[in-house]
């Protein structure tokens, strides 16, 4: 008896957890949505983006109780404000949300935006926005910016008003995206010698692609310097090449001790530029390296090879404790 009496009150808890999910999901009263899911706005340009709350078809708009207000989760919300773009700086914001009908409370903790008005107020009014693309950004990228409901914001004791789709607004930069190139397509080196060669970003906004990435290969035993330094692995082998706030690098090419190369022969090796940060690639995107063979220059002495093992080790050890980290 005393298990018939355990499984019965089991029974009576599922069934009362039954209705209670059936219920909240029947307690669903209306729908809030943006007017439009997918939003694209040049910049310096601007439109409109509704938030609405409505019941199913054909049914009668909820009694909601006062006190609920929608919050909108900004994802990313360090690119959006509801103060005024400044056309006569450099803008690191790429959306401005603000309305001319309802007051918004922005968050400066998460950058939420809460359109201060009730729930219940929303019955055939729905709460009108706009959007500003903020011209002269300091960024030559385009940027996404999501609009999600948050959820939590449309519960109320009345009934909770389901969250619809998130809306993505695309702003599209008007501005021209630099360039990168190599200072020259060409370089030669003796044995045992270096050269110099620039990357540079050309535009008003070179000093805004801030890295690019680059590849070697061949046949001339080379390595590459920047500030005396071998560079950084990218964690899919290239190398990373960091710009200056003009937009610029300079490079040093090492052509290193080569016992298979005899003097009068040569040995190329090539350089690449293969990412770009968003930026365009020019048309030196190719850098051709020649190295002349010299008998002058030991092909690599014991401390030759000592410092290049070093040198590589210490390369290694910087691109493991990378990718542990």
């Amino acid at each position: 008896m005393r298990y018939h009496h355990l499984l019965t009150m089991l029974t009576a808890c599922a069934v009362l957890a039954a209705s209670a999910a059936a219920s909240a999901q029947d307690n669903v009263t209306a729908t809030a949505t943006f007017s439009r899911t997918d939003v694209r706005i040049v910049e310096a340009s601007s439109t409109t983006l509704e938030v609405r709350i409505a019941p199913p078809e054909n049914e009668d708009f909820p009694a909601l109780g006062s006190g609920g207000e929608v919050v909108l989760e900004v994802e990313p919300a360090a690119v959006v404000t509801t103060e005024a773009c400044d056309a006569d700086e450099d803008m690191d914001f790429a959306l401005r949300i603000w309305s001319e009908t309802e007051a918004l409370l922005r968050s400066e903790e998460t950058g939420a935006i809460t359109i201060d008005r009730d729930l219940r107020d929303y019955e055939g009014q729905p709460a009108e926005l706009r959007l500003e693309a903020c011209e002269n950004r300091s960024d030559y990228r385009d940027s996404s910016v999501t609009l999600t409901l948050r959820a939590a914001s449309l519960e109320t004791r009345d009934g909770n008003v389901a969250a619809g789709p998130p809306a993505r607004i695309q702003v599209l930069n008007d501005d021209p995206v630099p360039v990168v190139d190599f200072s020259t397509g060409s370089l030669a080196i003796d044995e045992g010698g270096s050269q110099t060669v620039a990357v540079v970003a050309e535009g008003a906004l070179g000093g805004a692609v801030m890295r690019v990435a680059i590849e070697a290969a061949g046949d001339a035993r080379i390595s590459i310097q920047q500030g005396g330094q071998l560079l950084d692995e990218n964690m899919d082998g290239s190398l990373a090449v960091e710009l200056s706030a003009s937009g610029t690098a300079r490079l040093t090419v090492l052509a290193a001790g080569d016992d298979t190369l005899a003097s009068g022969e040569t040995k190329t090796a090539t350089v690449r530029i293969v990412d770009t940060n968003g930026a365009e690639l020019g048309s030196i995107d190719t850098l051709t390296v020649t190295v002349n063979g010299s008998t002058d220059v030991p092909a690599l002495p014991l401390v030759g090879l000592l410092l290049q093992a070093l040198l590589l080790t210490a390369a290694g050890a910087r691109l493991y404790r990378r990718r542990r980290g």
